[in-house]
């Protein structure tokens, strides 16, 4: 189901002790199913703070960074997407090696060590499909099961919620709060509530 996105839109995730809580490692994930090609080089899917962590789509592929030093030296890109077609996307991070998988596979790393914040927009929130910086940089398409660990989830977990989604693959207590917050974030959107 998701959330659709007109590529004018946009949902901000306030920042939080828990959303802060990634310079140690991380994982970010979603499934997206964009419906218009990228307006730019790339669009967000999601975003902390300028690249720091995010995953963008690209005009054939997907990309993932945060900052170390400049933008160039912490960026990975790989895999492929299909209009209109659902592609399960993830980045972690261990506090070493920054890791993009899609569709379940592991498509580029990077030993990159840790982020910096030399880029603090809006004080730390998490956006959705659109970059902190300006409009125009945003994402046509769907999001759904959105989801932000404070540590480097394996290739084995990412597969487990690919294939069984976020609700069933998980069952400890934060998390399903974190998936309640997610249908909760649907509801808005969906019902304007």
């Amino acid at each position: 189901m998701g959330i659709e996105f007109d590529g004018a839109s946009h949902v901000v995730i306030p920042a939080s002790e828990t959303t802060d809580d990634f310079l140690d490692g991380f994982t970010y994930l979603l499934w997206a199913k964009p419906l218009r090609n990228p307006s730019g080089p790339h669009v967000r899917l999601i975003e902390r703070d300028w690249h720091n962590p995010n995953i963008l789509i690209g005009p054939t592929d997907f990309y993932g960074s945060f900052l170390k030093g400049g933008i160039d030296s912490s960026q990975i890109r790989g895999g492929t997407w299909e209009m209109d077609e659902w592609s399960f996307v993830a980045l972690t991070h261990d506090g070493k090696t920054l890791i993009l998988y899609v569709d379940g596979e592991a498509v580029a790393d990077l030993g990159v060590g840790k982020p910096d914040f030399s880029q603090q927009h809006d004080g730390g929130s998490i956006w959705l499909t659109r970059w902190k910086g300006a409009a125009g940089w945003d994402f046509a398409g769907v999001l759904d099961e959105v989801a932000i660990f404070n540590t480097a989830l394996g290739e084995d977990d990412l597969n487990t919620i690919m294939e069984k989604g976020l609700e069933k693959a998980l069952s400890v207590s934060p998390v399903e709060r974190l998936t309640t917050t997610w249908g909760d974030i649907r509801r808005i959107a969906v019902n304007g509530q």
